[in-house]
């Protein structure tokens, strides 16, 4: 939906509902409480017409609406990445690039797949102070951490559980730009050469967007 709105292939909620049916796309909510939720997260904005009819209610992407578009990301990983760049315009911490590091570090780190929660509180709790300064700053913390070692489950799409990955996908990066060998990066993170190679290529892929 909101592909077809940023595209101008439909600029009213009639117009929405008229191609959502003309697919063989059987969405599971309907269109109205999905265009409220785009509308909400501000994604479309809405104008009423003249008329004051809702079949008429004219949509327009908002900026985070096409850059959502552009960059191929989910709305709810959108809109993750919008929070962090607004705290980033009120609080960044320059004295290294690990901040500006995370900032361009995918949401989705299937890097660290069946991760070792022990491995990464032993890494987590010897950071320079620095490196807690953007800890802190971005919401990674041990209360997490500890939580995944007492065997509390976390769904794989749950914000703090991203956060966390990603702010040890940025660790690693952090190594690698301050010209560590990857060999030793991979054991220090315990992932595989190939596996780090990766998160190299879709870090800048990501910031690309």
């Amino acid at each position: 939906m909101l592909e077809c709105v940023c595209d101008g292939l439909a600029t009213n909620a009639q117009e929405v509902e008229e191609i959502t049916h003309s697919t063989l796309f059987k969405p599971l909510r309907c269109a109205e409480d999905i265009m409220c939720d785009l509308v909400r997260n501000r994604f479309l904005t809405v104008d009423e017409d003249l008329a004051a009819s809702q079949k008429w209610t004219k949509l327009s992407p908002t900026q985070l609406g096409r850059a959502t578009l552009v960059s191929a990301l989910p709305p709810d990983a959108a809109l993750f990445v919008f929070a962090d760049l607004q705290q980033a315009t009120k609080s960044i911490v320059l004295d290294t690039e690990l901040h500006m590091l995370y900032l361009v570090t995918p949401t989705n780190c299937s890097v660290w797949q069946g991760c070792d929660w022990n491995h990464l509180h032993t890494i987590f709790s010897k950071l320079r102070n620095e490196e807690k300064r953007v800890a802190k700053l971005v919401g990674a913390n041990d209360r997490f951490i500890l939580s995944r070692l007492r065997g509390v489950s976390a769904a794989s799409s749950d914000r703090s559980y991203q956060l966390h990955l990603r702010f040890f996908s940025a660790l690693a990066l952090f190594d690698v730009v301050n010209e560590k060998p990857i060999d030793e990066v991979a054991r220090r993170f315990r992932i595989s050469r190939g596996t780090l190679q990766t998160l190299q290529q879709q870090s800048a892929t990501y910031a690309g967007t």
